[in-house]
């Protein structure tokens, strides 16, 4: 693989889930070693050994995850590992707070940003902490800073702020690697763009050659039949909602008030999407739903049967299937099978061990079906998890839950780092899924995935419900502004 950054420009590097960015980023920030190659800095051999390394030859990286300790202060954040120290004695050192928070207000003034410093990381909005991850990396004096998907959590202003941070930072002298599957975010922030495929490149561009559509052709290799959605002929009639949340409160991990008087009702056939900037409530909703959160006061009932005190298992008995935001810690099993993952929660639902032992010929014929209907790119299915790439590793858990033939499924963040083929696939999944009568609640950071397979849309803010509108009756930035907390009313 040849790959060539130009210093002082911002280049994205695009490709499906597998085709190597990953292994790349690693390779690139001391994680990983090459097998064969070379990589040279300013036409100089290198040898990345480790992140430390890569950091003293002026790469960093911000990771998905943020990496902030955040009970610690925005300022201890920024400075940490590289604090200024007053005074050496007996090999003992005293930060220089004073000296910190000059560096700090001249980095931010610089950037034209307004921060208070001496706030809790854990009280600072996620927009502010993706900055502080860029800041960190600023204070360190790195010329190539490494992104990887820095929208995924924000609002669409928020995502022109940064980007707008992100254009000064270019105009300084710095070099900027984006990773992402915002294929409109590509085309309009990068000025080359590299497509990676199975491990190779396939395409140098400059962002004025591409649009998206022939972007995302390269991609796959071929021409991308969008998806479609068309209206369900099923007509199902129920004396009450498949699902109806009334009066819903809810506590957050640290015992602040995350959810108050959530009110909303999901019949046979509709999509009910949730829009929240991270934060707001959004996650504890879901986790309320799926039987992960306790709620504080309020009711949730399943086709007119109270179920707020009921446990995951007995949720899952009584035909709700839940798709986790975190495939890695709570979708899948990743040093197990695929085998074992589809079938995990299975056996009964599909009379897999009707003597109380799982028929291993029905049991292997069921996964292989299920590997090839949702197109699983694998192996064997007696290969771990955690082989897979992550787009197909939320495939797994797609299948497994559908699979179950749930009344309704509570889905958070289905195509989180998955690629544009995976994400069309998921998407037709859950759409054939509520076109057959299945109630969806759908929690997503991506507005065009909640407008395009919402029947409904509820904005979150501050553990608020702002308002429940038709999808067809509002726009983006409408929904982005409710997200941050303007009345709907407000909003021409």
């Amino acid at each position: 693989m040849d790959v060539s950054i130009t210093l002082q420009t911002i280049h994205a590097i695009v490709g499906q889930n597998g085709a190597g960015k990953s292994t790349l980023m690693k390779i690139f920030q001391g994680l990983e070693q090459p097998d064969a190659g070379k990589i040279i800095i300013n036409d100089q051999p290198c040898s990345l050994q480790t992140p430390s390394v890569a950091m003293k030859h002026g790469i960093g990286m911000v990771h998905q995850e943020f990496m902030l300790i955040p009970e610690f202060s925005l300022l201890e954040n920024l400075i940490l590992g590289n604090e200024p120290i007053a005074t050496k004695a007996l090999g003992l050192g005293v930060v220089n707070f004073e000296i910190a928070l000059e560096q700090a207000h001249k980095l931010s003034d610089f950037l034209d940003i307004k921060l208070d410093w001496e706030t809790p990381t854990i009280k600072a909005p996620v927009h502010i902490r993706q900055i502080l991850e860029i800041l960190k990396l600023l204070y360190k004096d790195v010329d190539v800073l490494i992104l990887d998907e820095p929208t995924a959590v924000l609002a669409p202003s928020q995502v022109d702020d940064l980007f707008k941070l992100l254009r000064k930072i270019n105009d300084d002298g710095k070099t900027i690697v984006f990773i992402s599957h915002k294929l409109h975010e590509v085309v309009e922030l990068a000025h080359k763009i590299t497509v990676l495929r199975k491990g190779k490149v396939v395409s140098e561009s400059l962002k004025d050659e591409l649009e998206v559509h022939e972007l995302a052709t390269r991609i796959i290799g071929e021409e991308i039949e969008p998806v479609k959605k068309t209206s369900t002929n099923i007509e199902i009639k129920t004396e009450f909602p498949r699902l109806k949340v009334s009066q819903l409160s809810a506590r957050s991990d640290k015992g602040t008030e995350a959810l108050e008087g959530i009110d909303f009702e999901v019949s046979p056939g509709e999509v009910l999407g949730v829009a929240a900037v991270a934060g707001n409530g959004q996650e504890e909703l879901i986790e309320c739903l799926a039987g992960l959160r306790k709620i504080t006061a309020g009711s949730i009932k399943l086709d007119g049967k109270e179920i707020s005190e009921f446990s995951v298992s007995e949720r899952r008995n009584i035909g709700i299937g839940y798709i986790s935001p975190d495939r890695a810690h709570e979708g899948l099993c990743l040093e197990t099978s695929l085998k074992e993952n589809i079938l995990a929660g299975q056996h009964k639902i599909h009379r897999l061990a009707p003597l109380g032992l799982i028929n291993k010929k029905n049991a292997n014929e069921l996964v292989e079906k299920k590997l090839h209907e949702f197109e699983i790119v694998h192996d064997s299915m007696n290969q771990n998890a955690r082989s897979l790439s992550g787009g197909n590793q939320q495939k797994l858990v797609v299948s497994r839950e559908l699979s179950a033939q749930p009344k309704m499924m509570i889905i958070s963040q289905p195509t989180r780092g998955v690629d544009i083929s995976g994400r069309n696939f998921i998407h037709q999944k859950i759409l054939d899924y509520s076109n057959n009568g299945g109630a969806v609640i759908l929690a997503s950071e991506e507005l065009d995935e909640l407008l395009f397979l919402s029947t409904k849309i509820a904005v979150v803010f501050r553990g608020i419900v702002m308002a429940i509108r038709d999808p067809s009756a509002i726009d983006i930035g409408q929904i982005g502004q409710m997200m941050l907390g303007v009345k709907s009313s407000s909003i021409a």
